[in-house]
């Protein structure tokens, strides 16, 4: 059962997967969720009575146990995506009917709220609106029709026709149009086109937290545009509130051909510094009280769910929030789980809540990056001991960051090609340099911000080495974006067969270093013991 997560992992994503190639075949969707229900209650049946007879010896018993279980996944994952492509797709086709809006007797009104930071390019602003409900109205005698709906559409205004709109705010709006786009990845989707777009008042349960969430992204805000200059106050929000729309162009081509572009994006590494940080904070205060009866992980736990509703739902985020918890849980009731198993718990609850971040970058590179990081790195680290004779090496600072650095981009690079179009060759020397200042800039930007919220005064006195923080790293980043052929553009990882074989080909490599130090090793103890 070593490799139980690993293969659980496999199953989900066997069963999200299913689903496109039974819509490329044309099945009917319900037929197969019915025939699966009911092959998955004949399984568990059979597995009833298996249990009942205990004919079976434990290790028999426990790949059976493990065959059903990779079943049920596999059904879960399919079922999953079955929903949510049935609700998305119910959702878009009523609206992308073109027919719908030639007939000029009928107005669509949708209302919603934005659910991504809206951006602007050649005079639109575009984002994602959650929709909450649609009126369909029939001009010629008034009457009219509420459909209550909760999919996700894409939606792009003339800057003209907008109001002020932000992440999170209600919006309805009149929509006119749609029109269907294929991405670089291949993925097709609808941009539906709206205008007269109002705020709306919901007076509902839900609408006090929007608020409360709103006046939040106002206060901090705030904070960095009175305490920290134009450019700067635009990537401290970036940081800290995951709006990335208003960083100036040039910034993100810098950081892109530098190869740090993933710190302007809220992500695993932002997560876990925060949660350190807090975390060594609530020890502190428990120490200083004396108590045992306080959980650290309780406030640990409550504290990151209030940070992913203030910025928002990000599968980068929401994976590194479910590992640190996972990790906390288990040293309280003291319990070894593995680092490994929490990576893939992680991208199963992802992958179960939401079966559209399979195709999603932020999805793939944030579990790419970790995974690098979890089975890539000891490898090259066992490797280098070997061939050197030497662990003192490896252990050093520097080197672990170079391994690390080297292990991410050996994974990340093929699917940054296939979504971004190249890769920076320069990475490993440029994340070296800058990670220590951006670590010291996130701690200063949190601790601010956290305090800005209830004494303004004092986050304005923190935040003030920000300034300073910040221009070094846009240094550091331009200088190695000038270099020469920082960033290699090409389309050799366009192919998905070709990405395929690389990691195929890759992990093959990496299983027999694996394999041949732990035979080394393994002989030199038997050896040394005799």
């Amino acid at each position: 059962m070593k490799y139980c997560y690993f293969i659980w992992a496999l199953a989900v994503t066997a069963g999200v997967l299913f689903l496109s190639l039974c819509i490329c075949a044309n099945h009917k969707i319900s037929i197969i969720m019915i025939a699966f229900l009911l092959f998955v209650s004949l399984l568990i049946s059979v597995a009833g009575i298996f249990y009942e007879k205990k004919y079976l010896s434990t290790n028999k018993a426990n790949a059976l146990f493990l065959a059903f279980t990779i079943i049920l996944f596999f059904l879960i994952g399919f079922i999953s995506s079955c929903l949510n492509f049935l609700n998305n797709t119910g959702l878009n086709n009523l609206l992308s009917n073109n027919n719908v809006f030639k007939n000029k007797n009928i107005e669509l009104i949708a209302f919603g709220k934005i659910v991504s930071n809206p951006f602007r390019k050649f005079n639109k602003i575009y984002f994602d609106l959650k929709m909450s409900k649609i009126k369909v109205i029939q001009k010629d005698n008034g009457s009219f029709q509420e459909l209550n709906c909760c999919g996700k559409i894409f939606v792009s205004c003339k800057t003209e026709d907008e109001v002020d709109l932000n992440f999170d705010d209600l919006i309805k709006m009149n929509l006119t149009g749609a029109h269907l786009l294929t991405g670089n990845s291949g993925n097709s989707s609808h941009i539906f086109y709206a205008e007269k777009i109002m705020a709306f008042s919901d007076k509902s349960f839900k609408s006090y937290f929007s608020k409360l969430n709103k006046k939040l992204h106002c206060c901090i805000n705030l904070l960095f545009n009175k305490n920290l200059n134009t450019i700067n106050s635009k990537i401290a929000s970036a940081l800290v509130l995951g709006n990335q729309t208003k960083v100036p162009k040039n910034i993100v081509m810098s950081f892109k051909e530098s190869g740090i572009y993933h710190l302007l994006a809220i992500s695993g590494l932002h997560i876990s510094i925060i949660a350190s940080f807090a975390y060594f904070i609530f020890k502190k205060i428990n120490f200083l009280l004396c108590s045992k009866k306080i959980n650290i992980s309780n406030f640990i736990f409550l504290f990151l769910v209030s940070y992913n509703f203030i910025i928002g739902i990000k599968a980068s985020m929401i994976r590194a929030s479910v590992m640190f918890c996972l990790a906390l849980f288990a040293k309280d009731i003291h319990r070894d789980f593995l680092v490994s198993n929490s990576f893939f718990t992680a991208y199963i609850i992802l992958l179960l809540i939401c079966p559209d971040y399979i195709s999603n970058p932020g999805f793939i590179l944030s579990f790419a990056s970790i995974a690098a990081i979890i089975f890539i790195v000891p490898v090259i680290k066992k490797t280098m001991n070997y061939f050197l004779n030497s662990k003192k090496l490896t252990e050093n600072y520097m080197m672990k960051s170079i391994i690390t650095a080297v292990s991410v981009s050996m994974i990340t690079s093929p699917i940054l090609s296939y979504f971004f179009g190249g890769f920076s060759i320069i990475s490993v020397f440029t994340n070296i340099a800058v990670a220590p200042l951006f670590y010291l800039l996130l701690m200063d930007l949190v601790i601010s911000s956290a305090f800005s919220v209830f004494w303004f005064s004092l986050g304005s006195f923190f935040i003030a080495p920000a300034d300073i923080l910040t221009d070094t790293i846009l240094k550091i980043s331009d200088f190695f974006a000038s270099l020469p052929y920082s960033f290699i553009k090409t389309d050799i990882f366009n192919g998905k067969v070709v990405i395929v074989l690389y990691y195929s080909g890759f992990a093959a490599l990496f299983f027999s270093l694996n394999y041949l130090i732990k035979r080394k090793e393994s002989i030199i103890n038997i050896k040394n013991n005799v």
